[in-house]
């Protein structure tokens, strides 16, 4: 198994080297998503779960696909997620915000949509879960009866995912804001990618 390991290329673009656990792990990843199936990688912090999600990216953008990517997180690791895509793999990500809303406006008028004006995006659960960004969002989804073929958007990552599990305690969950605000999105990428 770890000769066949060896003998996968890396990913296309990719730098540096991927150990034989992250391989195996990247191969899984692979096969799970060539055949429309979402995944969640379950593990400690520091064992790469950044590197198989710009490992996914880059295969896909290499294969002509990949071009749109959405990364929903707390607040706190957006910029850490946007230098670490632009220091380590060259790859720009903006960060959609109330800020980025305010400079996008004053440049581009008050109609402006930051979701179809950048293709590699990063934004914070509680911001996308407001009325405004979500509904903004909700206008470039396809209509309601409308078929969501082809999918308008590629890849769809959830970093701390089980921030977006319902809420509840013993027999009754309850959907959070976060839980409606994936179930809304998810439908319309054609891959998911839940990480925790």
């Amino acid at each position: 198994e770890d000769r066949q390991l060896a003998e996968l290329p890396e990913p296309p673009g990719f730098v540096g080297q991927l150990r034989p656990y992250q391989r195996r792990r990247f191969a899984w990843l692979t096969f799970m998503r060539q055949h429309g199936l979402g995944a969640c990688l379950a593990d400690d912090m520091g064992l790469g779960k950044t590197i198989h999600t710009t490992a996914l990216f880059l295969h896909d953008r290499a294969e002509g696909r990949g071009g749109t990517v959405l990364i929903v997180c707390p607040a706190s690791p957006q910029i850490k997620w946007r230098e670490e895509m632009r220091d380590r793999f060259g790859l720009d990500f903006r960060i959609v915000d109330s800020e980025l809303m305010k400079d996008l406006r004053r440049r581009l008028g008050i109609h402006v949509n930051p979701w179809n004006h950048f293709p590699r995006l990063i934004t914070s659960m509680d911001y996308l879960k407001r009325e405004r960004p979500l509904r903004l969002f909700r206008e470039l989804l396809p209509a309601e009866g409308e078929s969501v073929y082809p999918r308008r958007f590629d890849l769809l990552v959830i970093d701390e995912g089980h921030n977006i599990a319902p809420s509840g305690s013993q027999y009754y969950a309850v959907d959070s804001q976060r839980t409606e605000m994936v179930r809304a999105l998810a439908p319309h990428f054609e891959h998911k990618l839940f990480l925790t």
